[in-house]
């Protein structure tokens, strides 16, 4: 009995010891600790946002070596903590180093060297948002440091467009850029930045609307190639096109400013006003991006403007007969045109050719019959046979604002002789 009681005893002490043993070493480990550097959080509206992901302010870290694949961390500050502590290996020499990888934002499911594409539609806050926000980072740390230092960086180039608008109130609607590599086979997060393996599929990228001035838009890095023209079109469905001439790169955390002009396009004689070269520059946001030209790619085409033609000119040497040209107007407000031209109803001989009309595509409007000579208080009718043309008091220079609403010029000044 004293044998058994005393084997008994052994073996609980022995039991206790070794759990006294396991409890010292899980407690001797070390948990990694995680800091960030030049990581802006942004908080996404709406649940779902691009490539289906939840908005969110937490980052996914990898380290093969200690057994973590995409464990989420939250972000506070520079502090970055993850929701399970990732431990130093069991027997890892204090000067053994390790390699961490981290994503922002956080991904469920998202694996170190995924296949990554960019959506092509950005016209919504969210999908551009993601893409802009997207970052990553590669740090190495050792158990005797045990301090491991994100900073990081964005693996994709951004597009920035900026407009000087001289169109009135026909503000820019729209901005693509063409045929544009969006799609990489895989994007490798151990590299600093993350490097993308292109895929050859080209497509045409919508850009965000920051305001009416400014568009901006994220795609792959990448050498620019002649077919990557960036088109502008207006509400009133005026499309400019541009295009990059000679050689540039579109690199990975750069941004490529491009400071474009938009001229009233002339009229349907193709005496219209070419658009002006810009440059690639880049803004303060990221680093700084290496400048070049880029050149008109075609003639601007005209929208839905309001036009005036008939015994009416721009140009100092008018040059050619009556009816020869349209004139856009000038889109100054709702509802509201304007041009500044010269009447001289000498330029032809006939009759029933004098005056001017006004006209919307394939829509024209004259005076109504029996008036020879307009003031504000005249509503323009849809010509036909019974029509006159309109027709001011004297040769000049003149001024006109349209309504295109109540279809009446509600000012015309005369400026003096015709120029």
């Amino acid at each position: 009995m004293k044998k058994a009681l005393i084997s008994i005893l052994a073996i609980a002490a022995c039991l206790v010891a070794c759990n006294k043993a396991e409890t010292v070493n899980q407690d001797a480990r070390k948990a990694v600790r995680f800091s960030v550097t030049n990581l802006g959080t942004y908080q996404f509206k709406s649940p779902t946002v691009a490539l289906g992901e939840t908005g969110n302010a937490s980052v996914g870290i990898y380290a093969a070596t200690l057994g973590a694949d995409n464990i989420q961390a939250t972000v506070a500050g520079s502090a970055l903590t993850p929701a399970t502590p990732i431990y130093w290996a069991v027997g890892q020499a204090e000067d053994a180093s390790t390699q961490f990888v981290a994503r922002y934002p956080y991904a469920a499911g998202a694996a170190i060297n995924d296949g990554y594409d960019i959506p092509a539609d950005q016209s919504s806050e969210d999908t551009y948002s993601y893409q802009a926000n997207f970052m990553s980072a590669v740090a190495t740390s050792t158990p005797a440091t045990n301090a491991v230092a994100f900073a990081f960086k964005h693996p994709f180039a951004k597009v920035q467009v900026n407009i000087t608008n001289n169109l009135g109130a026909d503000a820019a609607a729209s901005v693509v850029m063409k045929q544009v590599k969006m799609n990489a086979t895989a994007l490798d997060l151990t590299a600093s930045p993350a490097t993308p393996t292109l895929a050859d599929t080209k497509v045409n990228v919508n850009a965000y609307k920051v305001s009416d001035t400014q568009f901006e838009l994220v795609i792959m890095p990448q050498a620019a190639t002649a077919e990557m023209d960036i088109v502008v079109t207006t509400t009133l469905g005026s499309i400019y096109t541009f295009r990059i001439s000679g050689d540039y790169t579109f690199a990975a955390g750069k941004v490529a400013v491009a400071a474009v002009t938009l001229d009233p396009v002339g009229g349907t004689d193709g005496n219209r006003q070419a658009v002006g070269a810009f440059t690639f520059s880049a803004p303060e946001e990221w680093t700084n991006g290496t400048a070049t030209t880029v050149n008109e790619s075609a003639d601007p085409v005209a929208g839905n403007y309001i036009q005036i033609g008939g015994c009416v000119y721009i140009t100092a040497d008018k040059g050619d007969e009556a009816w020869a040209h349209y004139y856009n107007m000038q889109y100054t407000a709702e509802n509201t045109w304007t041009i500044t031209l010269n009447y001289d109803e000498s330029m032809t001989d006939d009759d029933s050719g004098k005056g001017f009309i006004v006209r919307r595509g394939t829509d024209y409007w004259g005076m109504w019959t029996g008036s020879e000579s307009i003031n504000e208080t005249y509503v323009l009718e849809p010509t036909d046979d019974t029509h006159k043309n309109i027709k001011l008091a004297a040769a000049g220079n003149y001024t006109l604002v349209y309504n295109s609403s109540s279809r009446i010029f509600t000012t015309i000044t005369r400026n003096g002789d015709a120029e």
